[in-house]
């Protein structure tokens, strides 16, 4: 049924087969959505259990974050048109709704790029749509105008997942010294709204993305402001 919703509406499947009983199919959903969407399902041929692992990994130590009780609660995604795409996720799965908001000043200051300050008149501009399911917020992040994290990910790689949040993180500071006390530096960070405080360490070479590290200061009042919804309210 989902199936035949995708290609009912013009999407192509990129790729299927089965692995075991899991039957899997990749939509070719780049274009709208920024990324490709895979959906699993059992396979109607008992074909048995043909997984067969060709190694495990054993860690001598724990992990240098300590990620219990953690969640990913955001993906951020880069897009050409965060609007356009907001709508084609609404169209498709019914994500929403969504709000539309501008990361430019004021509504962001203090952004440093690779220890850069960038607004130095620096023509800086983001469009972003964020939308909840369930648990996880879906981010559609559009470079529009100046350098940032977005847009050398979009110059390098076009649309796709750009990072991965675990969201609110009080001990934000230490996840972030313990981190470059290890090597990996801070990609980016800023102010959103006079109070939540986001870095992007620059992880992406040893986990295949960026991990983003967020904390909103109690005692500011955010003052983060979208200038439109969709559907409209």
């Amino acid at each position: 049924k989902i199936m035949s919703g995708f290609t009912d509406n013009g999407y192509e499947i990129e790729m299927s087969g089965s692995v075991g009983q899991a039957g899997f199919t990749y939509m070719d959903t780049l274009k709208e959505l920024g990324t490709i969407y895979e959906f699993v399902g059992k396979t109607e041929v008992d074909v048995g259990n043909l997984i067969t692992p060709w190694g495990t990994y054993e860690p001598k130590k724990p992990g240098l974050i300590n990620v219990e009780g953690r969640e990913v609660k955001q993906v951020g995604i880069v897009v050409e048109d965060a609007e356009k795409a907001a709508r084609a996720y609404w169209d498709l799965f019914g994500f929403g709704p969504w709000m539309f908001v501008d990361f430019k000043p004021p509504n962001i200051s203090g952004v440093k790029l690779h220890g850069i300050d960038m607004f130095d008149g620096v023509d800086f501009h983001v469009r972003a749509a964020l939308a909840d399911f369930g648990n996880m917020q879906i981010e559609l992040l559009e470079p529009v105008t100046g350098p940032s994290t977005y847009m050398e990910f979009f110059n390098k790689h076009g649309q796709g997942i750009h990072h991965v949040s675990f969201g609110e993180s009080e001990d934000h500071n230490e996840v972030v010294s313990t981190m470059q006390n290890h090597g990996i530096e801070i990609e980016m960070t800023g102010v959103l709204g006079s109070s939540l405080r986001f870095t992007y360490m620059e992880t992406q070479k040893d986990l295949g993305t960026i991990f983003e590290v967020i904390h909103t200061d109690p005692e500011t009042e955010i003052t983060l402001m979208p200038y439109g919804t969709y559907p409209p309210s």
